[in-house]
């Protein structure tokens, strides 16, 4: 699988992704990558944050992860560091926590 690139066709049969570029991968273990990207779908550009995993020897991209327009960015932005706030150095999770104008929820 190249980093960039078609990957997949949605319901109409058009491509998923027209161009995908590969800004960010790590290790997640069990044949799995989390893959941080930018992509262009119907000419509006997208961040994806996605689990790829390797089926039949090709690493592919799983429905668990998240798309959206590159409007957001400042709201995962604060997503990111409202998540490593709630972390200490240690590795375990501080008690749940208000945070009053938190960002937007679905």
């Amino acid at each position: 699988m190249s980093p960039s690139g078609n990957w997949g066709r949605g319901t109409d049969g058009q491509s998923v992704t027209e161009d995908s570029t590969v800004v960010y991968e790590f290790d997640r273990g069990m044949d799995r990558v989390i893959r941080a990207s930018v992509s262009t779908y119907r000419g509006r550009e997208y961040l994806d944050l996605r689990t790829w995993m390797v089926i039949d020897g090709e690493l592919r991209p799983t429905k668990k992860g998240v798309s959206v327009p590159t409007d957001f960015l400042p709201e995962l932005e604060q997503a990111v560091a409202a998540l490593r706030a709630s972390v200490d150095p240690d590795g375990i999770h501080a008690p749940p926590r208000t945070v009053a104008g938190a960002g937007r929820v679905a």
